[in-house]
């Protein structure tokens, strides 16, 4: 995750006390366990000019009816662990936090008694912050996400139990309907009757469909024959296609035995976001959301456009382009979509956000109007989770879906009860796609999220671990082990049919020469529902074993109980990939028999912050892959726009910010003296050096150019080549070949996403 500037500057002191603040739904305040602070804005209600203690750059308190201090850290979790079994599916996150409440002047008690409406089950957000200086929530970090599952009340205090999104998760996914026949049918009627309808539905209308989504379809299954039915109505299956799925239609007597069946076919990356953001209401994500305007991005005309207020869709709710929209009470009749509508743009500002929708909208520069939103992916009706856009990690399964797994097609016939919504995706959707359950996603919002065995892609803001923020390098150690994170041999199972649950086809993939010989094979067993040959099953079983096992066949190496500087830990969550150089770690390197290990990246498998004592410890793994391809980020570049001195000068964006927005210096600051070029911008002079350092965009060189620095020179790394280029620039960025000239030391490709 990428933090603020002043949350990160913040973090660079020592003993900062932790901030939590506590967001509850229907709640009409903050609350907190200090003072909480905000950026003042122009026209706030509560602001007058020359305000003591207001200056530009500053912060105000909340007022006093918009947060209540009540949070205690004396009984409220402070410990969060995370972590991962890539190689198993699974990911795993605090599951439950306790929340306690000092009950001042009773206000504990008007929380969890009702007084703002009932409290269960309403959705809640906490957030953290470190130190008193930083703003709400620009400067925070969201720590956990869910819903309050119950309440409880002491003396002089209240204490509120927290659930998150991954129980939904795990919630029972589909009960198979199992009743008999009312009255005996023959083989040509289109509608008949059941005994008991219970646990029986059909898959709802859905605007991007015409008019189902086909990826479901509900069938029955009476003896030897499946029935597809498409209505209900009373006791009655209607609709009914006989002999479905190459059976043959036959008689049916009375009171033979009626059983449930799904036919349930698609991409595995869309199956999975389907199966969590369903539900049988097909129930909008946003509710009566307030607009601010119409025709307006906030300031500019935008064709089309609603916009909304002090919001961040992608923060707060994840509103995809590809969504639907209905509004209401605006005051130009023609912008009240009385039908879903799509969304085909959304923008955030400083301001708040807009969406762009498919229908002629009418200028309003002030609204009442209000709008629901509804997933794209809200498409199964009752075969679903019911969790919302902002607690599933949407964008990284779409990533995942169009850059690695688009041929991953997948059909199930399922014909039993599925107990756990969890399991199915991990098991029968990530497995066996080389996918692996991620606790939360790399943005740091509690956000569900997944993770590929590929070549490891460093992300925009890579921590590294060097000698530098490592508190305990004595203790660090390499762990290989034929018990954990080894395997020699992949079996998958699949293809089973309409009327046999058995597997019948099976492809295996056998380490040529194990690297650990003694220890026989030790197989990793894959049984897929979802795999056909129609769907050239044996490829991507072939390719799933095959990334599996260039990642384990080795005995991937370990680093446990690795401790770093809190500010580098609270910004890794697990599935990061982090740069580790063992240069003055005394870390065994396997390859040689030395000590002198070269740099690597590793991934974070688990992670246990305490956000009280500012404690953190993480587990390394090595992603172990030997390919034909690395991955790596489009190197940095800056331009100079005011030179101090021969060495020393102030810097920006080339073309556009990054991710660190006005901090451009953030890019360049979490490497260790990376090899750098200062040219003309028409390279007509050109200069090699070293970056010695870079704070508030001012950066200071080891070297004096050989040209004097001006204003338009750019700064970027060194040419692959350079002797002076270090292993970790050539690790994290990608450079480009000319396939003609390859890299000198033997390097493999780049392969940019």
């Amino acid at each position: 995750m990428i933090l603020s500037d002043r949350l990160y500057r913040n973090l660079l002191q020592s003993n900062i006390k932790p901030i939590l603040v506590l967001e509850i739904e229907g709640v009409p305040f903050l609350i907190g366990s200090d003072t909480i602070k905000k950026i003042p804005l122009y026209g706030d209600d509560d602001l007058f000019y020359g305000q003591p203690n207001l200056y530009y750059g500053g912060l105000v308190p909340y007022p006093d009816n918009l947060q209540k201090t009540l949070i205690s850290l004396e009984g409220t979790t402070t410990q969060i662990r995370q972590s991962l079994e890539p190689d198993k599916a699974r990911g795993s996150g605090i599951s439950q936090m306790t929340i306690s409440l000092i009950d001042k002047n009773g206000e504990a008690t008007k929380i969890t008694g009702g007084t703002y409406g009932e409290i269960l089950f309403k959705k809640c957000k906490l957030w953290v912050t470190f130190g008193d200086t930083n703003a709400f929530n620009n400067d925070y970090i969201l720590l956990f996400r869910g819903v309050v599952e119950s309440v409880s009340s002491e003396q002089g205090r209240c204490k509120l139990n927290l659930n998150s999104p991954d129980q939904k998760k795990r919630s029972q996914l589909y009960i198979k309907p199992d009743t008999e026949l009312d009255g005996a049918i023959d083989n040509v009627v289109t509608t008949l009757t059941v005994a008991d309808i219970a646990n029986f539905f059909i898959v709802p209308d859905h605007p991007a469909y015409a008019p189902k989504d086909e990826s479901l379809i509900t069938c029955i299954k009476i003896n030897d024959e499946i029935i597809r039915f498409t209505g209900i109505s009373g006791n009655q299956l209607t609709g009914l296609t006989r002999g479905y799925l190459g059976t043959t239609a036959a008689l049916h007597a009375d009171t033979d035995q009626v059983e449930g069946f799904l036919l349930l076919t698609g991409n595995a990356m869309d199956l999975a976001l389907k199966i969590m953001l369903s539900d049988k209401d097909q129930t909008p994500y946003i509710d009566n959301l307030a607009a601010k305007s119409v025709g307006l991005d906030g300031v500019n005309p935008l064709d089309n456009a609603i916009f909304f207020n002090d919001l961040n869709f992608e923060r707060d709710y994840q509103v995809k382009i590809g969504d639907f929209v209905k509004t209401s009470g605006f005051t130009n009749g023609g912008n009240n979509l009385s039908v879903w509508t799509e969304i085909l743009d959304v923008g955030i500002t400083d301001a708040g956000s807009y969406i762009v929708v498919d229908a002629t909208l009418t200028y309003e520069p002030t609204t009442s109007g209000v709008v629901d939103f509804l997933s794209q992916y809200n498409t199964l009706g009752a075969f679903g989770l019911k969790m919302d856009t902002d607690e599933v990690d949407i964008e990284k399964h779409e990533f995942l879906k169009n850059s690695f797994l688009s041929l991953y097609d997948m059909k199930f016939y399922l014909t039993d009860d599925i107990e756990s919504g969890k399991e199915f995706i991990e098991q029968e959707l990530y497995l066996p796609t080389s996918c692996y359950s991620l606790p939360t996603d790399a943005e740091g919002l509690s956000r569900v999220s997944v993770g590929i065995h590929k070549p490891p892609i460093p992300g925009t803001n890579i921590i590294s671990v060097t000698k530098s923020n490592v508190i305990n390098p004595k203790e660090l150690g390499i762990d290989r082990s034929v018990n954990k994170n080894y395997y020699s041999a992949i079996v998958t199972k699949y293809e089973d049919s309409p009327t046999d649950a058995e597997l019948r086809r099976r492809v295996i993939t056998v380490v040529g020469t194990p690297q650990v010989s003694a220890a026989g094979n030790k197989t990793l067993l894959i049984e897929s529902r979802g795999l056909k040959n129609e769907f050239n099953a044996k490829f991507l079983a072939e390719t799933t074993q095959s990334r599996l096992l260039q990642r384990y066949s080795g005995a991937a190496e370990s680093i446990k109980n690795a401790k770093t500087h809190f500010r580098d830990a609270i910004q890794v969550v697990p599935g990061d990939i982090v740069f580790v150089d063992p240069d003055g770690l005394n870390l065994i390197d396997n390859e040689t028999q030395t000590r002198d290990k070269p740099p690597l990246l590793m991934e974070v498998i688990n992670k246990t912050v305490d956000i009280k004592n500012g404690s953190s410890t993480f587990e390394l793994v090595a992603t172990g892959f030997n390919v034909e391809a690395r991955f790596g980020l489009i190197s940095p570049a800056s331009k100079i726009t005011n030179v101090i001195s021969s060495k020393v000068f102030v810097i920006t964006y080339v073309n556009a910010p990054s991710d660190y927005g006005p901090s451009e210096y953030r890019k360049w600051n979490r490497l260790n003296r990376p090899s750098v070029r200062i040219r003309r911008p028409d390279f007509s002079l050109v200069f090699d050096t070293v970056l010695v350092s870079a704070n508030s965009n001012t950066v200071e060189i080891q070297d004096v150019p050989s040209f004097t620095l001006q204003a338009d020179d750019i700064m970027e790394f060194s040419y692959y080549s350079d002797s002076d280029t270090k292993d970790q620039q050539k690790l994290i960025y990608a450079y480009a070949t000319d396939d003609v000239n390859d890299f000198p030391d033997g390097g493999k490709y780049y392969g940019i996403i």
